[in-house]
């Protein structure tokens, strides 16, 4: 995930335990444990703090109980996870959700039934689309979804009216919708490293945004950029843009 993250954004703490001697000479001879034999496990901070596998986390009986609706933070890095369990829906406190550097491919729609996001990270996954259930997050703030498979951006994006911090770096989008530009408290944007070839003028009615990275694509005209009517303001934003592009 980003290091760009806004005061708000909750903390936690995801252990992982340490390789036995025993694991780490098993490590010498080249052989590589599977997340069960690597005995990996998370912390949920709760009211009271939970540790659970994954495994454990998907079972469907654990997810269904009446304490899975007290977790409000929720992390599972680079375990390989492909996919999620449809029960996620049941926790309707969940706040914060990071996901980032596992397989997943698809979404269950379940999770536009988490209706107090507001923290999602679904970087360096294998993600080429999102439900269009994501556009029911109307508390969601943060949506990182850097280093997927995109050629597009998700049409339920433009309707999260909260959201502040949206990362789409490292895709393979090639347009910019423009009904993006009305999302009105978005503050920082990052669409650098993908195949854009220019910006649609509706962003420039965006006066919230503070923090624009479009570095590494295809615009290659500063005439492409003063189609955005509000271009001064923009030039503040097009910092870290080539020279010869962004004067």
């Amino acid at each position: 995930m980003n290091s760009f993250k806004i005061a708000s954004t909750f903390i936690f703490s995801i252990f992982v335990l340490s390789c036995s001697s025993e694991d780490k000479d098993s490590a010498n001879n080249n052989i590589t444990p599977t997340l069960s034999e690597a005995e990996i496990v998370q912390q949920i901070l709760e009211e009271n703090s939970v540790s659970m596998t994954f495994e454990e986390f998907s079972n469907s009986n654990r997810m269904s109980t009446n304490s899975s609706g007290n977790v409000t933070k929720l992390g599972f890095y680079s375990l390989g996870i492909t996919t999620l369990p449809t029960e996620i829906k049941n926790l309707t406190k969940l706040e914060l959700l990071e996901l980032d550097d596992n397989l997943l491919e698809v979404l269950p729609s379940e999770i536009g039934e988490l209706s107090s996001l507001k923290l999602l990270d679904l970087g360096q996954n294998k993600l080429s689309f999102l439900p269009s259930e994501i556009q029911k997050l109307s508390n969601l703030e943060e949506l990182y979804f850097g280093e997927n498979e995109f050629s597009s951006i998700p049409s339920g994006v433009s309707q999260l009216s909260s959201l502040m911090n949206l990362e789409l770096n490292k895709n393979k989008i090639t347009s910019i919708p423009s009904s993006l530009g009305s999302l009105p408290n978005l503050f920082h944007m990052d669409l650098s490293d993908n195949l854009l070839t220019g910006l649609p003028s509706s962003l420039g009615n965006m006066n919230s945004l503070n923090n624009m990275l479009i570095g590494n694509n295809r615009i290659c005209s500063p005439q492409e950029l003063q189609n955005i009517e509000n271009f001064t303001n923009f030039l503040r934003v097009c910092q870290g843009f080539d020279q010869q592009i962004c004067p």
